[in-house]
């Protein structure tokens, strides 16, 4: 580009405009393919029951 050519300019702020617009879209867009409650409540019911089940494991080794 020349020092007084400005021509380009107009369609590289509209590149730049669309490259930041793409960008935040794929920032937005999650790595999961569920929800993060899935994965929650996944690990509750299968953590739930265990936890009771070492408890209950524990307190018969005591003899309560």
């Amino acid at each position: 580009m020349d020092s007084g050519d400005t021509s380009g300019i107009d369609a590289l702020q509209k590149l730049l405009g669309l490259l930041q617009t793409e960008q935040g879209t794929l920032e937005k867009a999650p790595t999961w393919p569920w929800n993060p409650e899935t994965m929650r409540l996944v690990i509750t019911a299968i953590g739930v029951p265990m936890l009771v089940w070492l408890i209950q494991r524990a307190l018969n080794r005591f003899g309560l």
